[in-house]
């Protein structure tokens, strides 16, 4: 069930993207995960989107 979630909004936030740059073929998303730790903050683990634009210089 989680993973059809990131799936769901990785391909949400790709095309949204895409559509806000005019269509832009070389837009790349990554999924970037860490795992979880000995740290009270760290219990769970993190996850982040990380979109790039090299034509708009954004990394």
């Amino acid at each position: 069930m989680t993973v059809r979630i990131i799936i769901s909004l990785i391909l949400l936030l790709s095309g949204s993207v895409a559509m806000a740059n005019g269509g832009a073929d070389d837009i790349r998303v990554s999924l970037l995960t860490a795992r979880a730790g000995a740290d009270i903050y760290q219990l769970e683990g993190h996850t982040a989107l990380r979109i790039q634009s090299p034509d708009r210089g954004t990394t």
